[in-house]
């Protein structure tokens, strides 16, 4: 009821041509998640990811492209599939920009990464291996308008030889900061 009276509030404002709204203010914008689903090569213990370009700018809804002043990506899921019993994995995916490059680590039995492992709900499983190295690579792409293109590309190894049907996903969660003017 509280929450419906301020909206009417601020609404009856708005619409009186009140000044409150004149003045800029950040909305943070979920960005649609960066994913993508490696096949691994069957027969051997080791794996490359191949380079595979994102162009960040198109996980932006386009009402809001131009209006980015910020921003990151806050968490970063692997997963394998199908699952192996007694099988581990040990790999690494770099996530670079410019003449900047970060690199998340993943580390355990194959099955642990059966469902979703994240930077965020399993720090010991997946991780960044320099976290200041990544904020400022964020940094400096959030400040790009439009947003660039990054690379995402890895390779890693197998305690058991990889079977057919094999695969890897990789997804970036990010969020953006949009300056918005109400006038």
């Amino acid at each position: 009821m509280k929450r419906t009276v301020l909206l009417m509030f601020f609404a009856a404002l708005f619409v009186a041509g009140c000044d409150l709204f004149y003045d800029e203010f950040t909305l943070a914008l979920n960005l649609e998640p960066v994913k993508h689903t490696y096949p691994l090569n069957p027969g051997g213990t080791s794996y490359t990811l191949p380079p595979t370009f994102f162009d960040l700018g198109s996980y932006v809804d386009s009402d809001y492209a131009g209006d980015i002043t910020g921003g990151g990506i806050y968490n970063i899921g692997v997963m394998l599939s199908p699952a192996h019993t007694g099988r581990t994995i040990n790999g690494n995916a770099a996530i670079a920009y410019g003449s900047y490059s970060a690199t998340i680590s993943y580390t355990g039995n194959w099955n642990d990464f059966s469902t979703e492992r994240t930077i965020l709900s399993d720090p010991t499983l997946v991780s960044i291996d320099d976290p200041a190295e990544f904020e400022a690579m964020m940094r400096e792409i959030f400040r790009q308008n439009p947003l660039p293109t990054i690379t995402l590309q890895g390779n890693g190894t197998s305690s058991q030889a990889i079977s057919a049907g094999d695969s890897l996903t990789i997804t970036l969660y990010g969020q953006a900061a949009a300056s918005i003017t109400l006038n």
